[in-house]
């Protein structure tokens, strides 16, 4: 009877053990595929601070070409301006002469 107890107790630890181990090989499978997929991260996430690091430089080159075009946009308003004057003084300049003219 106690033989018959014992081997029934060692076949359930052993049920028990076979179990664990395989709980164990599926936790290493879990862990190996976690490990997989943090590298895929890693090389994802060096990929995205390198396009990151390229915008980074067109942006730079992006502000400084439009400093240049408004410094330039400002010069050319500065000349219509100074080309408006100069043609509002001949108009007036003509209104004058026009007006000291004998009817």
């Amino acid at each position: 009877q106690q033989k018959n107890e014992l081997e029934l107790q060692n076949r359930r630890l052993e049920e028990e053990k076979n179990e664990l181990v395989q709980q164990k090989n599926e936790l290493v499978q879990d862990k190996s595929g976690l490990a997989t997929q943090e590298n895929e991260l890693e090389q994802q996430n060096k990929r995205l601070e390198e396009r990151i690091k390229a915008l980074k430089g067109r942006e730079d080159e992006w502000a400084q070409e439009k400093s240049e075009l408004e410094q330039e946009k400002n010069k050319l308003v500065k000349e219509k301006n100074e080309l408006e004057q100069k043609k509002m003084k001949k108009r007036f300049i003509f209104n004058c002469c026009k007006g000291n003219q004998p009817a």
